[in-house]
């Protein structure tokens, strides 16, 4: 046999050799990388979130009475607003709220009480719903129902009555003041040189006031009463007093 011969035999006799092997290396790695695959550990695996409910919103807490109110400054006004004295307690409260809204504020806040059901209750609910001020009472055993509640909570009070004796510890008066009207039209009656003085005085207890000062007035002042005549407050009741 020729040396081509034999070159050439070794040759294909090596090719279906290498073959093999590179098959076989083939499916050797395929078995190793398929091993590999089943080792390599997963990572956990976590469970779906289950939708949770929402939770209800608890309302809030509601306060009896009226709700505070930081904005604006509470004033209760304690006037009667059903039985006798209804008519005179609805003026006061008409006319209290036209005064506030004449000054165009928005700092205040009127709140109406019925005393005629009751001044001393009508306080201490004015006082638990917030206020401040009380204006009122009108009539002067009112007021002294009034007067030691809102002391006690230290809450002035501006009354309607013209009972002096109920004024002071934090009870100021707003009414009409006999005594010293009285007082400045004496004073400017003698400064006129007037020494006599006469008075209608009206029956009752705001009579029975007035009188009195009336008379220290005038003694104070150095003139003399020369008359003083009662009336009723009926028809022709002060025309038969000026006649006597």
């Amino acid at each position: 046999m020729a040396t081509g011969d034999v070159m050439a035999e070794a040759a294909t006799f090596g090719q279906p050799r290498t073959r093999g092997l590179a098959r076989w290396a083939a499916i050797v790695a395929a078995g190793l990388l398929a091993a590999c695959s089943t080792v390599v550990p997963r990572g956990p695996v976590s469970a779906p979130d289950r939708p949770t409910r929402p939770q209800a919103e608890r309302p809030d807490e509601v306060e009896a009475g009226l709700p505070r109110d930081t904005q604006r400054n509470r004033v209760a006004l304690l006037v009667p607003l059903s039985g006798s004295n209804a008519g005179v307690g609805r003026s006061i409260a008409n006319a209290t709220m036209l005064a506030v809204l004449d000054t165009g504020t928005d700092k205040v806040r009127i709140t109406n009480y019925d005393t005629a059901t009751g001044a001393a209750a009508a306080a201490q609910r004015a006082i638990a719903e917030g206020a401040q001020l009380i204006l009122g009472p009108l009539l002067s055993e009112d007021v002294r129902a009034v007067a030691p509640i809102a002391r006690a909570a230290r809450v002035p009070v501006l009354s309607f009555s013209n009972d002096v004796s109920v004024a002071g510890n934090g009870t100021y008066l707003m009414g009409y003041a006999p005594a010293q009207s009285i007082d400045r039209v004496v004073q400017y009656a003698r400064s006129r040189g007037v020494t006599s003085f006469a008075g209608l005085i009206p029956n009752g207890l705001y009579g029975e006031r007035a009188s009195t000062a009336f008379l220290r007035s005038v003694e104070g002042a150095g003139g003399e009463v020369v008359s003083l005549q009662t009336y009723g407050r009926v028809a022709g009741g002060i025309a038969g007093a000026v006649t006597r």
